[in-house]
Order: C-alpha cells, then structure tokens, then sequence
C-alpha cells in the first residue's frame, strides 16, 4: 500500500505542475490577429514573446537567416509610426509578411503544446483514477473482486512484485470472507501432527519444498489462465496462497534447525512431519481443484516433449485395465502423463533411494480409493523416459525400488543411455550398436522408434485402459 500512496502523490503533483505549465503557457503567449493590421497590435513585449519562440519552429537556414535583419528592422524604427510612412518601403514589407508567416506557424506549434499537455493530464488523470479505485477496494472490508482489482493494477506504473504482493494479499482476505460466509476456521500455521505419520529416512525434504514451491507457483500460473470465474477458483487461488506462506515459513525452521541438527535433533522430527502432512495438503487442493474444474485433455503425440516408454513400462499398463483398477485411477494416471508430456515445469519429486546419472523423479497423480498413480521417469535433452508405472499401495516403497533397479539395469535402458552420451560426446563417429551410422544418426533412430511406441502407447490406453474423448459430459 505504501507504493501505491507513494504513486498516487506523484501523479498528483505532476497533474497540478502540469496544468499550471500549460496555463503558463497560454498566459505567455503573444496574442496577434493576422487578418488585422499586424504593426498596431505589435510592441516590444510581444515582439521579444514571439523571438523567444521562433526556435521552437524548426526553420529552415534561409528563413533563420532572415529573421536577425527584419527584426533589426523594426527596432531600429521602433520610434516611428510606420504606418504613416507615405512609401510602404520593402523591408517594412518583408517584416510584415515574416511577422505573419512566423504567427501562423507559432499557432500550429502552439495547438500541438497543448495536445501535449492534455495527453499528459489525461494520462495522469486515468492513472490517479485507477489508483483511488484500487485503494478503495484494497481499503475496503467487503471480498475483493479480483477480476477488477486485477484491471486497476496492470495499468499502473508498479512493479509485479507489487502487483502480485497486494494481489496475495486480498485473496487472503477474501478467504477469511469466505471461510466465515461457509462457516469454516480459517486455517491457522499450527497444526496438531498425528503420532502415525511414517517419515522414509531416505526423503529429502528440503527438494521436496523446492519442488512444491514450484508446484504451487505453476498451479497459480494456470489459474490465472483458467476461464473459470466462478467462486470456486478464488476460494482455491486464496488457500493454495495461504499454503505457501505456511510452506515458506516450515521452510525457515527447518533451514534453522539444519544449522545445528545435534541441538535440534528431536525438532527436525516434528517439522519433518510437518513438512509432510502440509505436502499432502497441497497435493490434496490443488489435485481437489483440478479434479473438479478442469477439463480432460487429450495428449497429441506431435506436440510437447517425447515420452520414451520401455518396453518394460508398457507391460504397467495391465495394471491400469478396465475390471482391474477404477476408471479414476486410469483417469488420475492419463492427466500426469499428460502433465509430462506437455508442461514445461514438471513439479516431480527427486527419489534419492536410487543413485543414476540422470536424476528419477516421479510424479504422484491425485489420491483416490483404491491406490494412487505413479510415473517414475527421467528428463534427458527434454525427453522423458518413463521408467515405470504404478499404483500406491500401503506396501509399495520396496517393490518400486525393486523394480527400478532392474529397469536401470535392463540392456534396453543401459544402451539407450549409453546412446545419448555417444551421441553428445562423438556425434559423428560411427555407433557400436550399428556400424552403418553414426552415434548421432543412431540415436535418431532410436528416438523415432520410441516416438512410434508412444503412439502405441495411447492408442492402447485409449482402448483399453481410460479414453477421455468417450466420456460424455
């Protein structure tokens, strides 16, 4: 608020210096009517009015060089009444006619000025307007209707830090309006930590802040895309606004008690927890929103990034089977995929129980009875090896691991690996899986190949799994 109190004086003393500017202006301006007797309006006072402006006309070098001589003229005979000169001489013509053209080109100078200033006063006026009607809303006690808010402030001469600042801030606001509208509590920062809460030992949790902080900065990124205006999309905006804070706030005691982790050994349990039971919040939210509100999306195989399915992998699709798992856990598994093959932030979480070159992460689709969804893969060039699929059960951490091993450890994963760094190392030597091309060529290949297994793939999941084109709404 204070930048935009701050703003607000600005533009209100730049509307006053200009106006006053502008009516200096005109007061100053030499009054002359050209179709009247030019000498008798003309004294010195104007003369030296209409001098003063003359190099604001831009003249010509011939017409400059005139003027010094007529003007020279005229007070050199400034004593006599030149009307009553019986012989109208040249020079007295000459700077009678120089008089007249000087004036009707100052009048054109003179009505551009003021176009000037009231382009300015205008500018400033509309920017006073926006900051008082932005004020009134950010000062009021009522729901902040962001849509509007949103209008003011983009027109305003403000950083986005500011915008985004004063933007949290009435989402805030609004959900206490709207908590206590439903009769809900407000979600306070302390929470009670249930006893049951099982920590791996092998979790990183400040990745896994990171990669939430992200999660939530995309998530709001596409709400404020989303075409939904309903109620629903602020109360989601305002709480997910709210998980941050509380996220950004674990997030300092945590980096705290890292710095002396012997002292604070039985607080890094608890804000472990912690941690733990607010990311189930946010997934809960935002998988909440998105479940309910967003459209199902069809996955173009000629647009986003290569997904490269293992042979492997394409067996988990059994699991994902009509008559074996639900339709929503299909349905939860089809959007991550979808997720990431299309998003440029992929908010996948690191899995540390297992060391490789590329970094594995896996993404969780939303909770849903019966298992949740998961995609374990990896990012090379911005293609995504999907590594394995499968559904959360209460004792799957040890059969994921397994089979991650003997995934990464699959001739298939080893050559196709192997094939990149050739590729990128010694793209033109000649490939040891084909001596007929190149590392670079061979890789290519292999890449189209993969391309075609990925069509395979969702044609199949289409037909056999979840097909969102046969949902009837």
């Amino acid at each position: 608020m204070q930048e935009l109190e701050e703003l607000l004086k600005k533009y209100q003393d730049n509307l006053v210096n200009t106006n006053l500017e502008m009516e200096e202006f005109l007061t100053t301006f030499p009054e002359l009517d050209v179709n009247s007797d030019i000498l008798s309006q003309l004294d010195n006072d104007k003369l030296k009015k209409i001098e003063f402006l003359i190099p604001k006309l831009n003249l010509e070098r011939q017409e400059r060089e005139m003027i010094p001589m007529a003007f020279d003229y005229y007070y050199k005979n400034q004593g006599l009444n030149l009307n009553d000169l019986i012989i109208q001489d040249t020079n007295l013509e000459n700077f009678v006619n120089l008089i007249k053209n000087l004036y009707l080109r100052l009048m054109k100078y003179k009505k551009n000025k003021v176009i000037e200033y009231k382009k300015i006063i205008d500018k400033d006026t509309l920017i006073i307007e926006n900051i008082t009607n932005a004020k009134k809303l950010l000062d009021s006690t009522d729901e902040v209707e962001m849509k509007t808010l949103i209008s003011y402030l983009k027109e305003l001469p403000i950083s986005r830090d500011t915008i985004l600042e004063l933007t949290r801030k009435s989402l805030e606001r609004n959900l206490v309006i709207y908590n206590q509208n439903t009769n809900l509590e407000v979600v306070e920062d302390t929470k009670i930590i249930p006893e049951d809460i099982v920590v791996p030992d092998d979790f990183d949790y400040q990745n896994a802040i990171s990669v939430y902080l992200r999660k939530i900065d995309y998530f709001l990124q596409n709400l404020e895309r989303d075409g939904n205006y309903q109620a629903e999309k602020y109360a989601s905006q305002a709480k997910v606004v709210n998980l941050k804070d509380r996220l950004l706030s674990i997030k300092e005691d945590y980096d705290f008690c890292l710095e002396n982790p012997d002292y604070f050994k039985e607080d890094i349990k608890n804000v472990q927890k912690e941690i733990k039971v607010l990311l189930a919040e946010i997934d809960m939210e935002i998988d909440s929103y998105e479940t309910s509100f967003k459209e199902d999306e069809n996955i173009e195989s000629d647009k986003g990034r290569d997904l490269i399915f293992l042979s492997s992998t394409m067996k988990d699709m059994n699991e994902f089977k009509k008559g074996i798992c639900s339709q929503i856990i299909s349905k939860n598994l089809y959007k991550r995929l979808h997720n990431l093959k299309n998003d440029e932030v992929v908010y996948g979480m690191p899995v540390t129980m297992i060391k490789t070159t590329y970094p594995i992460n896996q993404l969780n689709a939303p909770r849903s009875t019966g298992g949740t969804p998961r995609i374990f893969y990896q990012i090379i060039d911005n293609k995504a090896i999907v590594l394995l699929l499968g559904i959360e059960g209460r004792d799957d951490i040890s059969i994921f691991k397994q089979n991650l091993e003997s995934r990464i450890k699959n001739n298939e994963y080893l050559n196709l690996i192997e094939s990149f760094r050739l590729s990128h190392d010694k793209p033109t030597e000649i490939s040891p899986y084909d001596k007929q091309m190149t590392n670079q060529e061979y890789l290519e290949f292999l890449l189209q190949n993969y391309k075609t297994r990925e069509s395979d793939f969702f044609e199949r999941f289409h037909s056999e799994c979840y097909n969102p084109a046969s949902i009837v709404r």
